[in-house]
């Protein structure tokens, strides 16, 4: 069972939102209010993710468990740019990408539905 792992997932992917929200115009948006209401995991969101990985558990259990710490950093470093400096958040993404580089990736059968259960979240 990797429902605990998902709800950490999801729960870290509300906290970057926050993050990236907090300088909406750097990912397309007018609002703080906006981005949010774009951006945070709803439950039906969560329910997909569920659904998706149905028979993958494993493989997306390897992928979690890398990624979910990964994401405190990039959050760390978003939440460090309260005047919306340009090119900051470019920065902290890019760093991300290279941390998690090494992480094991989904399989192909899942890896694009799984992603778009929370788009636009997979590229902030």
């Amino acid at each position: 069972d990797i429902s605990d792992e998902l709800e950490d997932y999801a729960n870290q992917l509300n906290n970057l939102a926050a993050a990236v929200c907090d300088c909406p115009q750097d990912v397309g948006h007018t609002s703080i209010g906006e981005c949010l209401d774009d951006r945070s995991v709803d439950p039906d969101e969560r329910e997909c993710q569920a659904d998706v990985t149905t028979g993958y558990e494993e493989e997306t259990k390897a992928y979690l468990d890398c990624i979910i710490p990964k994401l405190d950093p990039y959050i760390q470093c978003l939440e460090m740019n309260p005047g919306c400096v340009d090119g900051w958040w470019s920065d902290c993404t890019d760093a991300y990408i290279d941390d998690t580089s090494s992480c094991p990736k989904f399989p192909d059968e899942i890896a694009v539905d799984f992603v778009e259960c929370t788009t636009p979240l997979s590229q902030p």
